[in-house]
C-alpha cells in the first residue's frame, strides 16, 4: 500500500456534512486532499484555486469550499512527541505507513458557526473571546472575522481526546463513498484503552458495555493472528455479529492484499458449529418450550422465562458447584456427561446462584426432569445437550485451534465453555469478550466462575493476571448511559447481602457517554396500522434500518405481511448497531 493512502475522519466531520450535498462536497474534499499530498503539506504552493487559511491561536486550517462553507483540518506532525502531543499515538504511522497526514475536522457553514458562537459565549470567559476578536486583524468581512473568532475560541490549543471523539481512518480513494460506507468497512482508531487491552498477551477475558467497542478488539485481533498462519476459530450465536467481524475482517485483509490470510480463519455460530458435529438436526429452543410449559398445570405460576434459565442455564448448564475437580486438577467427565445437577446439588446451591426461593426449587427440579422426559421422548436436545454429545463424540479431536475467540461469552453455560477451552491445543490461547449487563440467553454467567475453571486447570494463573474492562460507550445517549448505571446501582443495592456481591462490584461499572451534546431524543409515533406497517415496509429495504419486535412470533407475524428483512429481537440485535431504529 502506498505511503498516505489515508485520510483521518473525525466523527464530527461526518455528522456536520448536509445530505443534500454530500456526493458534491465529499468529492471537493477529495481533490483538496490532494492537492494537499502533492504539495507535500505545504499550503503556500498549492494552487491559487484553493483557499487555505490558518485560524490564528489554533493549530487549526480552514479550506474555503464556497462564500458559505469551510472544511476545518488539522495536521498530523511527523515528530511522535508532537503527535503524542495532540493525543495520537505515534504507532499508528507504523500500522499504516504513513509518514505524516492530516486530519478533517468539521465542515462548518459561517451561519450555524455564528449561532453556535453565541450559544458558547453563554458559558465562555467574555474576556478571552472579546480578546481574540481584538487581535483578528485580518482584512476578512466582519461575517469572516466572527467565524474566525468563533474557530479560535473553539479550537485553541486542539487535542484529540480518543475519550471524547470517534477518529476513521479512509483510504483516500474509498473517501467519496464515506458516508455509504457500512459499519464493516471503517477502520477506527483504537482509544488507548483498547489499544493497550489488543497488545496484551493471551488469555484475554475482556468486558464492556454495549458500544464500547469489544467487536471491534475482535475483529483487529483476529486480524493481529492471521499473520501468525495458525488455525484460529471465532465463535458467537449472533449470526449478524458473526457477518460483521467477518467482514471487517476481509476489509482490512482486502486492503492490505492479503486476502489468503483469511482461510485459516473458522467463523463459526455456535448453534450451527454443534449441529454439524453432532449430525442433529432439531434443536429446542426458548419459544418451543414456551409452548410447552403453557400446557402444564404450573405454567401460571412461574414466569416461563425464569424456569427455562433456571433449567438451562443452572439445572442443566451448571456442571457443579466446584466445577468437579479433585486435587489433581483433573476433570471429572463423569460431572459433565449428566443431562442434569442432582437435585441435593441443585437444592445444595447458594441463594445467588438462582431467582427462585428454596421453597420452590423442588418444584422447579421436578418441572425440569418432565421437560428432560419430553426431550427425550421427541428425540429432541436443547443446547446443554448438543455440547455433551460433542464431547461425548470427541469432536473436540477434529476441531483443534491454536487460538480461539469468543464473542459476547455471556450467552454459553457453563458446558458449553468448557467444551471450546477443549478445543485449544494450548489452554492459555483464548480471548473472549462480554457484557454480563447484555445476558440476554437462558445461562447464568459469572465470571468467578470462569476465573474457577481455569485457575484449577492452568497451573501459575490467576483472574486478575488475564481480566480487562472497557469503561466507555461510543454508541449510546448519555440518558441511555444514566439510566443503565442507575440500574447497575439498584442491582448492587439489592445484592448487599449477597456475599458475592464484590463480583459484581468488580464487573458492574459504571460506563460514560462519549458524545454529550450531538444525540436525538427518541420519537413515539401515533399513527395508524396501516401507516405503522408502511413505515416498516420502508424500514425493511434499508441497510441502516431496524425493526425491533419483543420476540419470535411477533417476527412472524411481520413476515407473513411481507416485512422480512432487518426485522430483529432482543437477543438477535445484540451487538449490532443501526442508524435507526423502529421498536
Amino acid at each position: 500500500m502506498e505511503i498516505n493512502d489515508f485520510v483521518f475522519v473525525d466523527a464530527r466531520f461526518i455528522k456536520s456534512i448536509p445530505l443534500e450535498n454530500r456526493e458534491k462536497i465529499l468529492l471537493q474534499v477529495k481533490d483538496f486532499i490532494k492537492a494537499i499530498r502533492d504539495n507535500d503539506y505545504d499550503i503556500r504552493r498549492i494552487s491559487k484555486g484553493y483557499s487555505v487559511r490558518h485560524v490564528e491561536n489554533t493549530n487549526i486550517y480552514k479550506f474555503r469550499m464556497n462564500d458559505n462553507a469551510r472544511v476545518l483540518f488539522t495536521f498530523l506532525p511527523k515528530d511522535a512527541d508532537e503527535l503524542r502531543s495532540i493525543g495520537i499515538r505515534s504507532e499508528i504511522y507504523d500500522q499504516y505507513e504513513l509518514t505524516d497526514g492530516l486530519m478533517l475536522l468539521e465542515y462548518c457553514e459561517h451561519d450555524e458557526a455564528i449561532r453556535r458562537a453565541k450559544r458558547y459565549r453563554n458559558f465562555a470567559d467574555r474576556a478571552t473571546v472579546m480578546k481574540i476578536h481584538a487581535e483578528n486583524t485580518n482584512q476578512d468581512s466582519e461575517l469572516e472575522q466572527n467565524f474566525n473568532g468563533w474557530l479560535a475560541d473553539r479550537y485553541q490549543a486542539y487535542a484529540y481526546l480518543p475519550e471524547k471523539q470517534i477518529i476513521q481512518i479512509v483510504p483516500d480513494q474509498e473517501f467519496p463513498r464515506l458516508m455509504e460506507m457500512h459499519k464493516s468497512e471503517r477502520e477506527f482508531y483504537l482509544n488507548d484503552e483498547q489499544f493497550r487491552i489488543l497488545q496484551q498477551p493471551f488469555p484475554v477475558m475482556l468486558f464492556g458495555c454495549a458500544g464500547s467497542g469489544k467487536t471491534t478488539l475482535n475483529a483487529y485481533k483476529l486480524y493481529e493472528l492471521s499473520l501468525t498462519g495458525k488455525r484460529i476459530g471465532y465463535f458467537t450465536y449472533s449470526n449478524l455479529l458473526l457477518q460483521d467481524v467477518e467482514d471487517t475482517l476481509g476489509s482490512f485483509l482486502k486492503r492490505r492484499d492479503a486476502l489468503d490470510r483469511k482461510k485459516n480463519i473458522s467463523f463459526w455460530n455456535i448453534t450451527e458449529f454443534f449441529l454439524q458435529n453432532t449430525n442433529t438436526h432439531r434443536v429446542v429452543y426458548y419459544e418451543q418450550f414456551y409452548d410447552w410449559f403453557k400446557k402444564l398445570a404450573l405454567g401460571s405460576k412461574y414466569d416461563p422465562f425464569a424456569v427455562w434459565r433456571e433449567i438451562c442455564g443452572i439445572i442443566k448448564g451448571m456442571i457443579n458447584q466446584d466445577w468437579g475437580y479433585d486435587l489433581s486438577y483433573k476433570l471429572d467427565f463423569e460431572l459433565v456427561k449428566r443431562e442434569m445437577m442432582p437435585i441435593d446439588d441443585y437444592l445444595a446451591l447458594g441463594a445467588q446462584f438462582s431467582v427462585f426461593a428454596a421453597g420452590d426449587r423442588a418444584i422447579v427440579y421436578k418441572i425440569a426432569v418432565d421437560y428432560q422426559k419430553w426431550l427425550t421422548k421427541n428425540k429432541l436436545q436443547d443446547i446443554n445437550d448438543l455440547s455433551v454429545i460433542s464431547m461425548l463424540n470427541g469432536a473436540e479431536k477434529n476441531n483443534h485451534y491454536d487460538y480461539l475467540l469468543i464473542d459476547e461469552v455471556q450467552d454459553l453455560t457453563e458446558k458449553e465453555i468448557l467444551f471450546f477451552m477443549r478445543l485449544l491445543d494450548n489452554p492459555l490461547h483464548f480471548f473472549v469478550s462480554g457484557d454480563i449487563n447484555q445476558t440476554i440467553n437462558a445461562t447464568y454467567f459469572a465470571p468467578h466462575r470462569i476465573h474457577t475453571l481455569l485457575i484449577k486447570s492452568i497451573a501459575g494463573i490467576s483472574g486478575k493476571d488475564y481480566e480487562y474492562m472497557l469503561h466507555l460507550n461510543y454508541r449510546c445517549a448519555p440518558p441511555i448511559v444514566k439510566l443503565a448505571n442507575a440500574l447497575i446501582d439498584q442491582r448492587k443495592i439489592s445484592l448487599q447481602g449477597d456475599k458475592h456481591n464484590h463480583i459484581y462490584d468488580e464487573h458492574d461499572v459504571a460506563v460514560m457517554p462519549v458524545d454529550e451534546e450531538n444525540f436525538e431524543k427518541p420519537v413515539l409515533l401515533n399513527v395508524s396500522e396501516k401507516e405503522k406497517n408502511n413505515i416498516m415496509q420502508v424500514a425493511s429495504k434499508r441497510h441502516y434500518a431496524a425493526i425491533l419486535v419483543n420476540d419470535i412470533k411477533s417476527k412472524m407475524i411481520l413476515a407473513e405481511k411481507g416485512i422480512k428483512d432487518n426485522v430483529f429481537t432482543v437477543a438477535e440485535i445484540k451487538g449490532i448497531e443501526r442508524d435507526e431504529i423502529i421498536c
